[in-house]
């Protein structure tokens, strides 16, 4: 998906001082036709209204009149528009965020009512519905015609947007942009308070992975107890699912273990997970290797730990052979790629290759990962083979950048206030 960040900035700021904060269906549409076919304002008003009559109607400061509908229709070659129901539009947005705070997969059938129509409506109903469908093409489709919207949007309709590209970027570990891109939703006081708790799951899953302490110390009890008082119990799950994972990568083995024993809510493959994290953070590796084996051939997760735990065990032709065969079904997140990448040419015959990799895509690659157990894994590891090679220099580049990187992470965008 296409977001550009400073853009998307820019037309939030513009919506702050323009404060139009409604959006109707016909103006959305007309303004869509007009940028899909390149007509600036002035081509398309020639001839039937006024530049700041058309500019008006796009940005909803008028109404429409019916003088210039068939003209407007006309020459922006659009169908004739079906009666908007905003009632039902507002409705169906409810059900899309009861299923996204519930964990639900919604009906398809909401779609079959925004067929026929080119507006940002139909295209927000599509954006939200293709995400939680994992329709990837048609989500991203959405998006490029709904962003141009932004300015206008409501507050409601701001926030949906932010909270489903806060929780793609955190499908592509893309953290950072994901707490960013959440921070730029209007003020609690603005918009519902499902709105509100899913903004701030969004932005605690963030921390979480960034290990963002001061974030999720401020946040995470009071968004528990909220939850809990509203029934959010998908919600709730999702986040303490998250904290252990947080917390096993500085956690007592035993103690972890403890604690998993007692969680009969989890899943045995969320236990697993957050016992074989435990151990790769005390260094157990072969107890990784235990608890990482039953799930390879599905889960990206548990093979990123499981080639460590091998590469620090020092079994050097066990892991070639699996980096080699990879299970084609497996999921090549991210993370995974950027482990195996490094892994591979740790282990190159050539020293040149291995060397050329660690110029190229450690010090010259400008986007290090957001996953922080993942990022200190390459800086120790990178640090090390440059050393090993003797160029001492650039050991020390990997740790100067790396450690930059680490400390944006964990920098908290809490506002913290002291005590008169």
């Amino acid at each position: 998906m296409n977001v550009n960040m400073p853009l998307i900035l820019k037309w939030i700021k513009k919506r702050k001082e323009m404060k139009l904060y409604e959006m109707k269906p016909i103006g959305s549409a007309i303004r869509l036709k007009r940028k899909s076919m390149n007509m600036t304002l002035e081509e398309g008003a020639e001839g039937i209204c006024s530049i700041s009559y058309l500019s008006k109607i796009e940005n909803n400061m008028i109404e429409l009149s019916d003088q210039f509908v068939d003209q407007l229709m006309e020459r922006f070659q659009m169908k004739p528009q079906p009666v908007n129901n905003d009632e039902l539009y507002q409705s169906h947005l409810k059900l899309l965020i009861k299923a996204m705070i519930h964990g639900e997969i919604p009906t398809l059938d909401i779609l079959k009512m925004y067929q026929n129509r080119e507006d940002h409506q139909s295209y927000l109903i599509g954006f939200i519905m293709y995400h939680l469908t994992h329709k990837t093409e048609l989500r991203n489709r959405s998006f490029d015609q709904l962003k141009i919207f932004i300015p206008n949007m409501s507050h409601h309709e701001l926030a949906l947007t932010l909270i489903i590209l806060g929780r793609y970027f955190i499908s592509i570990e893309k953290y950072q942009d994901a707490a960013s891109i959440t921070a730029m939703a209007p003020e609690d006081p603005l918009l519902s308070i499902e709105l509100s708790m899913l903004l701030k799951h969004t932005k605690l899953i963030a921390s979480m992975r960034m290990h963002r302490f001061i974030d999720v110390v401020d946040s995470m009890n009071p968004f528990m107890q909220q939850a809990m008082h509203l029934h959010y119990y998908q919600m709730m799950s999702e986040v303490k699912k998250e904290y252990y994972c947080l917390c096993a990568f500085y956690a007592n083995p035993r103690h972890m273990d403890q604690t998993m024993q007692a969680m009969s809510s989890m899943k045995d493959d969320e236990k697993d997970y957050i016992n074989a994290l435990t151990h790769y953070g005390n260094a157990l590796y072969h107890e990784v290797l235990r608890f990482a084996l039953p799930y390879l051939t599905h889960s990206a997760n548990f093979m990123i730990l499981y080639l460590i735990a091998l590469d620090e065990l020092g079994e050097a032709a066990k892991l070639i052979q699996t980096i080699a065969h990879m299970p084609e079904k497996m999921e090549l997140t991210d993370g995974l790629k950027r482990v195996r990448t490094h892994l591979y040419y740790k282990h190159h015959p050539d020293r040149l290759e291995t060397l050329s990799y660690l110029r190229r895509e450690i010090l010259g690659i400008k986007s290090l990962p957001d996953d922080y157990i993942i990022s200190v894994f390459l800086k120790k590891d990178s640090t090390s083979l440059f050393s090993k090679y003797q160029h001492y220099k650039e050991s020390t580049q990997v740790t100067a950048k790396f450690t930059l990187h680490h400390d944006t992470l964990k920098m908290s965008q809490v506002k913290l206030l002291t005590e008169d």
